[in-house]
């Protein structure tokens, strides 16, 4: 099919409703996935961000002799 005749055979049809090549509901649960291993990663770093704090503390806190 050459471009010229694949012009002409292209049409629209007023009204008409195009199906959409996307899963919705697979798109949503890899969303909820994604949303809830960030949450996780997120998590972890906060925990590690106290524990270094934490850890600054205690090293900071020199007793007094």
């Amino acid at each position: 099919m050459t471009p010229q005749t694949a012009l002409l055979t292209v049409r629209v049809n007023q009204g008409a409703i195009e199906k959409s090549n996307v899963k919705s509901v697979m798109e949503m649960t890899r969303m909820i996935e994604i949303t809830r291993s960030y949450t996780q990663i997120a998590q972890v770093l906060q925990n590690q961000s106290d524990m270094r704090k934490s850890a600054i503390d205690k090293l900071a806190d020199v007793p007094t002799s």
